[in-house]
């Protein structure tokens, strides 16, 4: 199957999900399974809050949905270590966001392996480089947390 077709069907997922975004793309020794939580920092007292939107309202990253999706799948690679080894599992990334839509930081929330997490975190630091539309909830430009898991996976 192409590339631009499963880009596709994961932009058709991600537009009919609620609050939680669940898309599965295959690649030959990757499988991505995008699935996204939001919280959006309050302004009063700076906790981050789960939000309850539909996607269409999440954050949208400054080159687009569909490219930063296409950066992300193009640059995932499965460490040749890790597959070597057998090791598989999800990496759960938590990425925070300012008000102006700069990737402040990613962190590993759950990790697999040094490799995986690595893995991960390059690719979507590389696909969210250009940052981030700023981003509107209750009617102001606030922060906020993504949390990315990925999947790795062997055939």
């Amino acid at each position: 199957m192409s590339r631009v077709l499963l880009v596709f069907m994961a932009l058709l997922a991600v537009t009919f999900s609620q609050c939680k975004t669940s898309t599965v793309i295959k690649d030959e020794n990757v499988i991505v399974n995008r699935e996204y939580k939001l919280y959006v920092k309050d302004p009063s007292n700076g906790e981050y809050i789960l939000t309850k939107l539909n996607q269409k309202d999440f954050p949208t990253p400054a080159q687009g949905v569909e490219p930063m999706l296409r950066d992300m799948y193009s640059t995932m690679n499965y460490p040749a270590s890790a597959r070597d080894k057998g090791i598989q599992g999800t990496v759960v990334l938590v990425a925070t966001v300012d008000r102006n839509g700069h990737v402040q930081s990613v962190e590993v929330l759950e990790g697999v392996s040094d490799d995986l997490d690595n893995a991960a975190i390059e690719a979507y630091r590389h696909a969210t480089a250009q940052g981030y539309q700023p981003f509107y909830y209750a009617e102001a430009i606030v922060g906020f947390r993504l949390e990315v898991p990925v999947n790795f996976r062997l055939r």
